[in-house]
């Protein structure tokens, strides 16, 4: 065995052997890794530990001994609604490539693979392919469902519906309790408990092993057998290329018909197909699923949870409806053909010990898996959709979908990140007839994230599940319901033609003739070759965007993935980056010395400065940032997005516009209108603009009035909509807050961890200085004269932690006229400068564009009403410098502003004034 000819290469192994509690008896016999995913990294890995004991009695009690390894994995669950998800799916090849190294690493006989999830399954069968060892994968089982068949994929719905505040709190808390009542996959044929049924089906797990409940002992018993199994394994020398044939790979596209299985699959059984040199091309998953039947009624195409599967059978019940189509002669890991399997459990009363548990739960195990004459659809519940919009294909799973959407034209709406078709869907901003697209979300653009939060607030809503798809080059959970078509390949980011789809243009979806097309434009229908030369058109100007992950293991995987349509797997030439990769850092991070840089000039007609720590110089990137930044946000400036808009021109606003928009509005919202920016007329009416007056009448303000409010302007989709064209918007109140944060953005992706930002007085800052010591920020004590700012410094703000401070004060800007002074602050209510007595408002905010426009509000407020709204947002801190009743300056501050004021003079003087 290749454990006893390495002990002659390596006379060091068997001294690091004993070493490790092994008897030097133990030396000698057949050595078999048991690799699992256990870990306390979800309730699928948490239990694995039990079966890697039963698994180490098998080995023992069989004659060999065993060695235990681990790998844990990732829960797609946990990893939902932040950037965690774009993790998931590389999770898997990394995970791959680990259980690899384990392997050839060390001399092993045969192996024992365990897992239960999303892509710890996947994960473990593809480097069982890549080592091509002897080996049996156990499955880890599936969890209980909870009070009143309550099951995990379900709490989708009802966050929606709490959202949509049809739900209380306590409702929506007492389902989240529920949901998970033990360990094991989540009780639903989801992605988990999909690939736990196709290690089964493709022949790798012991017959009957697949979603077994995790608290019967059965679940135990099969891996002690699978243990004593893998001894035998290694001396017959059964390999897995003997076993995952190709007629295995259609054996278990079969099963996945049968069971709808989820359409991760079409990711992960063409990976491991990879593995072993076979191609499983996406037209064949459709040619299987046409021919068989859907049999399984187990959500989330089905009514029952995932545990009663294993309750009527299991997968050799699925195979025995379905065993005229499969190939029963390929062999498996017991040694012996699928025919020969099948044939022993009918015999030895498999399925009478499984059925035991039905009678009590009042259901019969013809009503889980139906009969093949009486299947729940003619067809399995995968389609793979062709056309101008998806030239290498789409996959839908359309078991669930509304017979309405079967044959459909609708109007799309198009996102470029999820989030933002998430919110426009949970605001009812979606309407029926609309497809929604979420782009840039497959492999090569954010590596592939799931987009199951979306697809669940369509299918929660009873009106949008019957009118509307969602439509993405991402991918979609195993426990999505509802009109959702994935995969769409080529992905945006690879210039596909998803990447060219336009507001308004008319989706036709026919799944009967397995069509997916682009057939208009702005609602009207074109012809063919009219669409051909629009796309073509559009696709000179289009741009590829820069990429999203510039570093770390994403931004290997999206450089190196292959299509979605061949397993969206990273090709080899990627772990020679990523080998190349790690090497370079081990050996050069010590080494790398990181200066301090100064960078200056100007933008919004204001100077910045920016000081970083890095490896070198990012001059001309900083540059190329407020560039763009310009060419966004700077209404002075012709060409910009802003201009365009307050000049009525037809121009579709980018993100960070869509960012400070929204962020603009919300403090409008809260201040009732003291914060607007489309009060920017008035500023230049008072002489604080770039105009000049001598006079202001109120006919003059009564003028502007007319086309100034916040209410007035709206966003759909990436377009303005202004109810007078005469509105101007601008965002100088805020952007150059907003500025600090774009560049801090910036410095973060380049690595940068020690920076400050200051444009124009608004600061964003991380870290340390030059010196080691937290940056420190002044806040200016006003004159009590007409000359400006003192140089001298009212307190000192030192955070000590990632943040954006911001100061608005009329000693900045202000306007002289006979005599009176008056303040630069507006309030566009009225359309005169705000009477209130505030000098100055320090704002401190975790993000510098909270803090400008804050801080420009509460200087408009008055000390009064701004201390009662600064109160009231728990996001920030705020310092105040005033004038009381007798004109004297008084200072007023958060509570919590207190932990980031280190002069203990300043503080005696703010305590005891």
């Amino acid at each position: 065995m290749k454990s006893q000819e390495l002990r002659g290469l390596a006379p060091e192994l068997d001294s690091l052997r004993l070493g490790s509690g092994w008897s030097i008896d133990d030396l000698s016999k057949p050595q078999i890794i048991v690799e699992s995913s256990y870990g306390h990294s979800h309730p699928g890995s948490a239990h694995l530990d039990k079966l890697v004991e039963e698994a180490d009695k098998g080995v023992n009690d069989g004659g060999g001994k065993a060695a235990n390894y681990y790998v844990t994995d990732i829960c797609d669950g946990e990893a939902q609604g932040h950037d965690g998800m774009n993790y998931s799916l590389v999770s898997r090849d990394i995970m791959a490539a680990m259980i690899e190294i384990h392997v050839k690493a060390t001399p092993f006989d045969a192996g024992l693979f365990i897992a239960s999830c999303d892509k710890s399954v996947p994960a473990h069968l593809m480097a069982i392919a890549r080592i091509n060892m002897p080996s049996v994968f156990i499955p880890g089982g599936i969890m209980k469902a909870g009070p009143d068949l309550l099951t995990l994929e379900q709490i989708g719905k009802y966050n929606a519906q709490y959202a949509r505040k049809e739900i209380t709190e306590e409702q929506f808390m007492t389902y989240k309790r529920d949901a998970c009542p033990d360990c094991g996959a989540c009780s639903f044929m989801g992605t988990a408990s999909t690939m736990q049924v196709m290690a089964e089906a493709l022949g790798m797990a012991m017959p009957g092993s697949a979603l077994i409940p995790t608290h019967i002992h059965y679940l135990k018993d099969i891996t002690r057998r699978a243990g004593e199994r893998a001894i035998l394994l290694a001396s017959e020398d059964l390999l897995p290329s003997e076993i995952m044939t190709r007629e295995a790979f259609e054996n278990a596209i079969m099963v996945h018909a049968a069971i709808a299985g989820s359409s991760n699959s079409l990711l992960h059984l063409p990976a491991i197909a990879n593995e072993l040199g076979i191609d499983l091309p996406p037209e064949l998953f459709d040619e299987i699923h046409q021919k068989i039947p859907f049999l399984l009624n187990i959500r989330p195409s089905g009514y029952w949870p995932g545990e009663y599967f294993w309750y009527a059978g299991g997968v050799p019940s699925i195979m025995e409806e379905i065993k005229d189509f499969l190939h029963l002669n390929v062999r498996t890991v017991t040694g012996k053909t699928l025919g020969e399997n099948l044939d022993i459990m009918r015999q030895t009363g498999f399925y009478e010990g499984c059925n035991k548990y039905l009678p009590a739960l009042g259901v019969k195990a013809s009503d889980i898996i139906k009969p093949l004459n009486d299947p729940i659809r003619p067809q399995g519940a995968i389609a793979i959709l062709k056309g101008n919009l998806a030239p290498e294909g789409a996959v839908v799973k359309h078991a669930a979908i509304s017979p309405k959407l079967m044959q459909v034209t609708l109007k799309a709406r198009v996102f470029d990140c999820e989030e933002e078709a998430l919110q426009a869907v949970l605001k009812k901003d979606i309407q029926p007839g609309e497809a929604v697209f979420i782009r840039y979300e497959g492999p090569k653009g954010s590596g592939m994230p799931e987009m199951f939060y979306t697809t669940e607030a369509i299918a929660s809503d009873p009106e949008l599940i019957e009118t509307t798809a969602l439509i993405t080059d991402g991918r979609f959970s195993g426990a999505t319901r509802g009109p959702a078509i994935g995969h769409v390949s080529p992905e945006a980011s690879e210039g596909g033609p998803i990447a060219l789809v336009e507001e308004g243009d008319l989706i036709q979806i026919d799944i009967p003739a397995r069509k997916l097309d682009i057939t208009g434009v702005g609602g009207v229908a074109k012809s063919a070759k009219e669409i051909d030369s629009i796309l073509a058109e559009r696709r000179i100007k289009w741009k590829k965007p820069e990429p999203r992950h510039k570093n770390g293991i994403l931004s290997i995987y999206t450089q190196n993935s292959v299509s979605p349509m061949k397993g969206g797997y990273m090709s080899a030439k990627a772990f020679t980056v990523l080998i190349a990769f790690m090497v370079l850092n081990f050996f050069f991070a010590s080494c790398q010395q990181k200066e301090y840089y100064e960078e200056s000039g100007s933008v919004f007609h204001t100077l910045y400065k920016i000081k970083y720590q890095a490896p070198q110089l990012l001059t001309e990137k900083i540059d190329k940032e407020l560039q763009d930044f310009n060419l966004s946000l700077n209404p002075f400036n012709p060409n910009s997005i802003i201009a365009k808009v307050n000049n009525n021109e037809p121009v579709e606003v980018d993100d960070w516009f869509i960012e400070v928009f929204n962020q603009a509005q919300k403090i409008a919202e809260q201040s009732e209108g003291v914060f607007d920016a489309t009060g920017a007329p008035f500023f230049n009416l008072w002489g604080f603009g770039f105009s000049k007056m001598d006079s202001v009448t109120p006919q003059m303000v009564d003028s502007i009035k007319e086309f100034v409010g916040y209410k007035k302007i709206r966003l759909e989709g990436r377009k303005v909509v202004k109810d007078d064209p005469r509105i101007m918007i601008n965002y100088s109140a805020i952007a150059k807050g907003y500025a600090c944060d774009v560049v801090a953005r910036l410095l973060e992706r380049e690595g940068v961890s020690n920076y400050m930002v200051d444009i124009g007085g608004e600061v964003a800052m991380k870290g340390v200085n030059q010196n080691g010591n937290c940056w420190r920020i002044g806040i200016n004590k006003p004159e009590d004269d007409l000359t400006g700012v003192n140089k001298k410094v009212e307190d000192i703000i030192q955070p000590c932690k990632k943040c954006g401070i911001a100061t608005s004060g009329d000693y900045r800007n202000f306007y002289e006229k006979d005599g009176k002074r008056y303040g630069h602050t507006i309030d566009p209510r009225s359309g005169y400068p705000a009477g209130q007595n505030v000098l100055s408002a320090t704002v401190l905010a975790e993000n510098c564009m909270m803090a400008d426009g804050y801080a420009t509000t509460l200087m408009a407020l008055g000390k009064d009403k701004a201390v009662e709204l600064a109160n009231s947002i728990p996001e920030i801190e705020y310092y105040l410098i005033y004038l009381d009743d007798r004109g004297k300056h008084q200072i007023t501050y958060s509570k919590g502003i207190l932990e980031y004021l280190p002069n203990r003079k300043a503080l005696d003087i703010l305590e005891n004034p």
